[in-house]
């Protein structure tokens, strides 16, 4: 069985091409990253460029999630348009496979690919990289701003806030984001520690966040 989730703002042309061969775009694309139940690529279609996700939704647990239609490629779809709704950046998600098997399952999430560049890059490159105010504030803006919102990422960190040209940011994995308010300072103080090597920026953005200084 397989469920299918599209962004109206799909061309149909293009979700027919990814609804028929999402299998074999993601089979041909480019390695990015891999983890035990996660693999992220990157491919081209028609001068666009993508990222395409496969989760592993591995034991019956992750196997009733999926049959109640809970994959982590359709929580990451799903909260993506919440935060799209809030003007939270995030890439725009535009597909979602979701196959059932008997007691395993697995997902396929297509999205945009941004022009940014990831923020942990910016913080440990050497010869080390000058950070301006602008990104810092529009870090702890896009964090305030979403836990307002009543959301919480789950892995807040500089590997998944991405820095765009304009200085703007935008925030990626969204596949764990759920509404567990309590988890919110950990969400912070985590990101605060991702920052550890660069201790003025890391006491900046505490204070923007308004945790108390590491």
């Amino acid at each position: 069985m397989t469920r299918f989730a599209i962004h109206p703002d799909l061309p149909a042309e293009v979700a027919n091409h990814f609804r028929a061969s999402h299998r074999g775009l993601f089979g041909e694309a480019t390695l990015l990253s891999s983890s035990r139940d996660q693999v992220t690529k990157s491919f081209s279609y028609e001068s666009d460029h993508y990222i395409i996700k496969e989760y592993c939704e591995k034991g019956s647990r992750r196997w009733l999630h999926v049959l109640l239609g809970r994959t982590r490629a359709l929580n990451s779809f799903r909260r993506a348009r919440q935060l799209a709704a809030a003007q939270i950046g995030t890439p725009r998600h535009l597909f979602v496979a979701s196959h059932l098997g008997l007691f395993q399952a697995s997902s396929f999430l297509i999205m945009e690919k941004s022009p940014g560049e990831q923020l942990f890059a910016m913080i440990f490159d050497q010869p080390k990289r000058p950070i301006s105010r602008t990104v810092l504030e529009n870090v702890a803006t896009l964090t305030k701003r979403m836990h307002q919102t009543g959301l919480t990422h789950g892995d807040l960190h500089s590997r998944n806030l991405l820095v765009l040209p304009d200085e703007s940011v935008e925030i990626i994995d969204l596949d764990g984001m759920d509404r567990r308010t309590r988890r919110q300072k950990k969400d912070r103080l985590r990101l605060i520690h991702s920052f550890r090597g660069r201790p003025g920026l890391r006491r900046r953005l505490a204070r923007l966040l308004g945790e108390a200084t590491p």
